[in-house]
C-alpha cells in the first residue's frame, strides 16, 4: 500500500512557498511559488483602491466593486517589497467572451517596473458581458503567461462589472496621413482644386493652395502647440472640408517615429525601457482592438492581420497625468488587392498599401511596357528616364488566380519635348538656370525626400543651397504659377553630399568607443529611458563611460556635431541596458544523481526538510537535518516530481529545485491484445531470475495483483467500461518495476453502433442516424484527450494527431461513459499535407510553397489558438510577438478560423518552446 508521508508543517507561510495554488476563480491555475521577496500589495482602478497584501502567490476577489468602461481605463499597480525593489513584469487579461480562458487577444496590458506604475487597459467599445474576471500577474525575470506557475511573484483574479458602449464612423473624399516629421500626404492628383487649412490652438493660421503638391509640412510647427490640418474645396461657392483631419502637437506627437516593414512588422524609434508606459495602440476597422506595452520592444507584429481588415496604429504615453499620442499614425490593409497611385512633379510615384504586397510597377512608353518592376518592398518609385515628347502610362499589377490584373488607377502624362528653363550643376553644388532675371520663378529644394525650401528665383540666375550637409541627397528645380497652381518648369538637378563616416561601438563595462581623431568637434550624447541626460565634449577622448549608469535603465548613445548651426547626429546610435542585481541565491544547493538520489550541500544538523510534489500535488515532507542524501521511496512510473529544501520552522524555500520524470528500465515488454489480454516477453517458470507479479491500477487506484512467473499472459475479468487502467510487472522480491507501463481505457467489445476506418485519411465512419445524442471519444497513447459531438455527422477525423502516437476511437451516449460501439485503432503516421514547415536554428520557421500562398501560421496552447500571423508574404517566418512557453504551430488556409473555431491544418505540426 502506498503511503503519503507528512511531517510537521510550518503553517500557512510554508504552504505559500511550497506548491501550486488552485485558482479559486475557476480559471486555469496561475500563481507565484514564492511571494516572500515581493508581491502585489494594492491596486487602484478609478476611485476604488483594493489592498490585498501578500497572499502567498495568489488572491481571488469575487466582488471587487469595480466597473471597467469601454475604451481606456487607468489602473495603478503597487508592488510590495521586503528588501530590494526588483524589476517585476506585469500582464493583465480580461475574459471578454466568457469562455473561462484568457486568450492572446484578451491581454489588456504589459509593463515592467521597480515600483508603482500606471497602465492603461483599453476595452472594446462594444461589450457583450455584464461582468467578467480580470487577471493580473506580476512575475520576476520575464512576462508571465496567463496560465503559468512561476518562481517569484503573485497573481490576482478579480470579478469586475462591464457596461456597453457604441462607436460611430466617418468617411471623406480625400484621405490624409501624417508622417513622423509632420509631413502630411494626401490622396488625389496634381491639379486637384484643393487648399490646405492649418489650425493652431483652435485658430486657422494658414490657407494654402494644394493643387501643385501631394504632401505638405507646415513651416512653423512650434513646440507645445496643438495643430489640426485638413483639405477644403470650393463646393457651389462655399469652402467645405473634403478630407479627414490630422492632429499633432510638436514636442509630443513627434517623440517617436513609426514605420512598417514586410510582414506587417511595426517598428518604432527610441530605446528600450522608455518611461511613461509607452503603448502600442492598434485600431481595426475603426475599433481599438489592442493596447500593448511597447517599453521593452522596438518592433511588433499584430497577430490578427486578417485579409479585408483595415488597421491604424500609433503610440501613446502617460505624460503629465494623462495619455498623449506620441507618434505618427500608420495605416495598412492586409492582403490588399486595390491600390491608389499618385505621381508628383518630381516623378515620384507613390502607392498606398504596405511592404510585402505582391504588386509590380508597370510603366508604358508610347504603348510599349518598358518597366515591369517588383514593388513588394517599395512604397515609392522614382521613374526619371522620361524621354522628351513621349507619352507615359503607369499602374500597379498583381497576379490573382493565375492572371495578371491591373489593381490601381492608371496615371497618364505627356513628357514635354523641352522645359521652358534648363538647370545645370556646377562646382561646389552651385546650380545655374537659363532665362532672365525678373521672371516669376521659385527655386524648390528637396532634401532626403522632403521639401525643405522654396526661394525666390527672379533676382538671380544661380543658386547655392546652404544646407548641403554631409550624407544628404538633394533635388532642385524651378516652379512657376500656371493655370492657377505651381507647376515644375525645369529639369531636375540631383546630387548627393558625402557622409560623415563616424561610428560608435559599445565595449566592456558599457564603455563607448568612437572612430575619428582627437580634436574633432564632437559630443557624447546619452539618453536614459528615452530622455537626454548628457551632452558632453568628445573632442579629447576616443572612449567614454557614462558615470550615471543605473541598474535596470535602458540607454541610447550617439555622437553629435554642430553642422550649419544645427546640432545633429553624426553616427549611428548604440543601445544597452545596465544589468540589475539578481534575487539572492538560495543558501543551499541540491543536485539530482543516479537512481533519482538527491544530494544537498551544507552540514548535518541544518534545520531543513525535504519537500516532494508528484504531478503537482504535495506527497512528502520530511526533516533533512540528519541526512545529506534523499531518495523518494514511492515513485510511480512516468510521474513528474519536484524536490526542494525548506526551512523547518518558517517554510521558506532555501534551495534550488530539481525536477524529473520517474522512468524505470524495462526488462520486459508488454503487448495489449484486442480482447484486452496482455502478453509479456521473457521466459516462464524456472527460466526467470526472480519471481514476477502483475500490478493493475484502475482509475489511479491499485485494483489487482497476481503471480506473473508461471504464465506469459494476463487477463482481468472485471474491467469496467470507460475506466482507465495501468498495468506493469514488478519483482516479487524487491517490488521494483521491471517492465514498461501499459495505459489504456476499457471499451466493451461489440455494441449497437458499428465504426469503420478509412486508413488513408484516418476518417472514422459510424452507423446510425444524424441527430442521435452521441459523442466521439479519442484516446491518445492510452489517455482520453477529448470528446466531440457525434450527432451532427456520420464521419469524424481527429484534427490534432501526433506523429507516431497510437489512437483508439469509440462512441458513447452524450453525458455517459459506457461505450456503445466497437473500437477503432490506428497509429498516426507522418501526415500528408499540402505544405510542410520546419523550425530553424535561429528560431524562425521555414515553410514550403510560394510567396503569395493564402496562408496563416497559427500557434496553439492546450488545443486553443492563442496567436497567429500572415504567412503569405514570406517563406521564412519570424514570430517575436509570441510570448515564452510551449506551443504547437501549423499552417491554415485563409478563412480557416471562423466563429472562433480552429481551422484545419494544411501542414505538419511543430512543437515549439519559446524561451
Amino acid at each position: 500500500m502506498r503511503k503519503l508521508c507528512y511531517a510537521l508543517l510550518g503553517g500557512a507561510l510554508w504552504l505559500a512557498h511550497s506548491f501550486a495554488l488552485a485558482a479559486a476563480s475557476g480559471y486555469c491555475d496561475a500563481n507565484g511559488r514564492n511571494s516572500y521577496y515581493f508581491w502585489q500589495n494594492s491596486m487602484t482602478i478609478g476611485d476604488t483602491v483594493i489592498s490585498t497584501g501578500n497572499n502567498g502567490g495568489y488572491q481571488f476577489t469575487p466582488d471587487a466593486g469595480i466597473t471597467l468602461q469601454p475604451g481606456a481605463n487607468q489602473i495603478q499597480l503597487n508592488p510590495g517589497y521586503r528588501f530590494y525593489n526588483y524589476t517585476v513584469y506585469w500582464r493583465g487579461w480580461l475574459d471578454l467572451n466568457g469562455d473561462l480562458q484568457f486568450s492572446a487577444d484578451e491581454q489588456l496590458f504589459q509593463a515592467s517596473s521597480r515600483g508603482a506604475l500606471t497602465v492603461t487597459a483599453t476595452l472594446p467599445e462594444t461589450l457583450t458581458l455584464a461582468s467578467s474576471t480580470l487577471r493580473i500577474s506580476m512575475k520576476y525575470g520575464s512576462y508571465p503567461a496567463p496560465c503559468e506557475i512561476y518562481s517569484y511573484g503573485e497573481t490576482e483574479d478579480l470579478v469586475v462589472q462591464l457596461p456597453v458602449a457604441d462607436s460611430p464612423a466617418l468617411t471623406d473624399a480625400y484621405h490624409l496621413q501624417l508622417g513622423s516629421d509632420f509631413t502630411v500626404q494626401r490622396s488625389g492628383a496634381i491639379g486637384d482644386d484643393l487648399r490646405w487649412v492649418v489650425e493652431k490652438n483652435g485658430a486657422v493660421v494658414l490657407q494654402r493652395m494644394a493643387a501643385s503638391e501631394l504632401e505638405y509640412r507646415y513651416f512653423a510647427n512650434s513646440s507645445g502647440a496643438d495643430f489640426r490640418l485638413w483639405l477644403e474645396q470650393d463646393v457651389a461657392g462655399d469652402q467645405q472640408r473634403v478630407s479627414n483631419v490630422v492632429a499633432y502637437t510638436p514636442g509630443t506627437t513627434d517623440r517617436y517615429a513609426l514605420h512598417l516593414s514586410e510582414g506587417y512588422q511595426l517598428h518604432r524609434s527610441g530605446g528600450l525601457g522608455e518611461a511613461g508606459n509607452l503603448t502600442w495602440v492598434i485600431e481595426m476597422d475603426g475599433e481599438v482592438v489592442l493596447e500593448r506595452l511597447a517599453t521593452e520592444e522596438l518592433s511588433y507584429v499584430y497577430y490578427r492581420n486578417w485579409a479585408g481588415t483595415r488597421f491604424r496604429v500609433w503610440l501613446k504615453q502617460f505624460i503629465n497625468g494623462q495619455y498623449e499620442v506620441v507618434s505618427n499614425t500608420l495605416e495598412y490593409q492586409p492582403n490588399q488587392t486595390e491600390f491608389t497611385l499618385t505621381l508628383d512633379q518630381k516623378y515620384k510615384l507613390t502607392r498606398n498599401g504596405q511592404p510585402g504586397d505582391a504588386v509590380r510597377w508597370i510603366v508604358e512608353q508610347d504603348g510599349l511596357v518598358i518597366v515591369d518592376r517588383d514593388a513588394a518592398a517599395e512604397l515609392e518609385y522614382r521613374f526619371i528616364e522620361s524621354i522628351p515628347g513621349a507619352r507615359y502610362r503607369l499602374w500597379l499589377q498583381m497576379n490573382i488566380d493565375g492572371q495578371d490584373r491591373v489593381v490601381s488607377n492608371v496615371i497618364e502624362y505627356d513628357e514635354p519635348t523641352t522645359y521652358p528653363y534648363q538647370l545645370a550643376l556646377g562646382p561646389n553644388y552651385q546650380v545655374t538656370r537659363s532665362g532672365s532675371t525678373g521672371e516669376p520663378l521659385t527655386w524648390v529644394v528637396v532634401k532626403d525626400g522632403s521639401k525643405v525650401l522654396e526661394s525666390n528665383a527672379s533676382n538671380g540666375l544661380s543658386f547655392l543651397y546652404s544646407g548641403n550637409t554631409q550624407g544628404s541627397y538633394l533635388e532642385l528645380y524651378l516652379h512657376q504659377r500656371l493655370d492657377g497652381y505651381e507647376q515644375r518648369v525645369s529639369n531636375i538637378i540631383r546630387y548627393e553630399v558625402k557622409d560623415f563616416g563616424y561610428s560608435l561601438n559599445l565595449g566592456p563595462d558599457y564603455q563607448l568607443q568612437r572612430t575619428g581623431q582627437l580634436g574633432e568637434p564632437l559630443y557624447w550624447v546619452i539618453e536614459e529611458n528615452g530622455n537626454r541626460v548628457l551632452q558632453q565634449d568628445a573632442s579629447q577622448s576616443l572612449n567614454f563611460t557614462y558615470p550615471g549608469n543605473t541598474p535596470g535603465a535602458a540607454y541610447r548613445a550617439w555622437l553629435g556635431m554642430e553642422v550649419d548651426a544645427t546640432f545633429r547626429p553624426v553616427s549611428s546610435p548604440v543601445y544597452y541596458q545596465v544589468q540589475e542585481p539578481q534575487p539572492p541565491q538560495p543558501p543551499f544547493t541540491i543536485a539530482l544523481g543516479t537512481d533519482y538520489v538527491v544530494t544537498r550541500d551544507g552540514g548535518l544538523g541544518d534545520p531543513l526538510r525535504w519537500v516532494v510534489t508528484e504531478n503537482g500535488m504535495l506527497v512528502w515532507s520530511q526533516p533533512a537535518a540528519e541526512t545529506m542524501q534523499f531518495q523518494y521511496p514511492d515513485h510511480q512510473p512516468h510521474a513528474q516530481y519536484r524536490v526542494w529544501l525548506e526551512d523547518e520552522m518558517s517554510g521558506e524555500v532555501l534551495s534550488n529545485e530539481v525536477a524529473y520524470e520517474y522512468v524505470v528500465a524495462s526488462t520486459f515488454q508488454l503487448t495489449l491484445m484486442q480482447d484486452y489480454s496482455v502478453e509479456r516477453s521473457g521466459p516462464v517458470g524456472e527460466g526467470l531470475e526472480e519471481p514476477l507479479e502483475w500490478v493493475l491500477l484502475e482509475n489511479g487506484m491499485e485494483r489487482w495483483r497476481e503471480d506473473a512467473s508461471q504464465q506469459p499472459g494476463f487477463y482481468f475479468h472485471d474491467y469496467i467500461p470507460g475506466s482507465q487502467y495501468q498495468l506493469w510487472l514488478v519483482s516479487m522480491a524487491t517490488q521494483a518495476v521491471v517492465s514498461e507501463v501499459l495505459t489504456f481505457t476499457y471499451v466493451l467489445p461489440g455494441a449497437e453502433y458499428s465504426l469503420t476506418l478509412d486508413e488513408a485519411a484516418y476518417q472514422v465512419t459510424r452507423s446510425g442516424q444524424l441527430g442521435e445524442p452521441l459523442s466521439w471519444i479519442v484516446e491518445e497513447n492510452g489517455v482520453v484527450v477529448n470528446d466531440f459531438d457525434a450527432g451532427g455527422a456520420l464521419d469524424f477525423v481527429y484534427q490534432n494527431p501526433i506523429q507516431g502516437a497510437h489512437y483508439r476511437i469509440w462512441l458513447v451516449r452524450a453525458g455517459e461513459v459506457k461505450p456503445v460501439s466497437n473500437i477503432i485503432e490506428y497509429d498516426a503516421d507522418a501526415a500528408t499535407h499540402e505544405f510542410s514547415i520546419s523550425l530553424n536554428s535561429d528560431g524562425t520557421i521555414t515553410r514550403s510553397g510560394s510567396v503569395g500562398d493564402q496562408l496563416d501560421l497559427v500557434f496553439l496552447q492546450n488545443g486553443q489558438i492563442v496567436a497567429g500571423m500572415d504567412a503569405s508574404q514570406s517563406l521564412v517566418l519570424a514570430f517575436p510577438f509570441v510570448s515564452s512557453g510551449a506551443y504547437e504551430a501549423y499552417l491554415i488556409a485563409w478563412g480557416g478560423e471562423e466563429g472562433g473555431e480552429e481551422g484545419s491544418p494544411v501542414s505538419n505540426t511543430l512543437q515549439i518552446n519559446v524561451p
